[in-house]
């Protein structure tokens, strides 16, 4: 998995997910944490009219996240699901994807609108 950010002047990174070996990761919650504190926010750094824009992937929304990322950046996040109440959320059946516990995280932001190999479409 790899990350890149791009501003109107440059690009930062790319940063690689990786495991001790140095073989690719996908991205969870705690890596995408690691890589925001460790990485990104040493990168953009003197940046300061600089908003950060993301996908509505799981760990990309958790709240553990969305806290590392309105300390680090105050008010300047926005992600996919803001102010779009009729927004529907597809994903594949990944393990990480439909987990109990995240199945039950989409179906509170996204009530019955989720394609899911996991769940029924409404």
């Amino acid at each position: 998995m790899v990350w890149c950010g791009i501003t109107t002047g440059e690009l930062i990174g790319p940063f690689l997910f990786e495991n001790e070996d140095g073989n690719a990761v996908s991205d969870n919650g705690e890596r995408y944490r690691t890589m925001l504190k460790d990485f990104v926010i040493h990168a953009i750094q003197n940046k300061p009219r600089m908003w950060f824009q993301q996908d509505d992937e799981t760990c990309h929304i958790a709240k553990q996240t969305m806290k590392v990322l309105r300390t680090m950046l105050k008010d300047f996040v926005i992600h996919a699901i803001q102010n779009k109440p009729r927004m529907w959320f597809q994903q594949d059946d990944q393990t990480c994807h439909t987990a109990k516990q995240t199945m039950k995280v989409l179906s509170q932001i996204f009530r019955n609108r989720i394609i899911s190999m996991s769940s029924t479409v409404s």
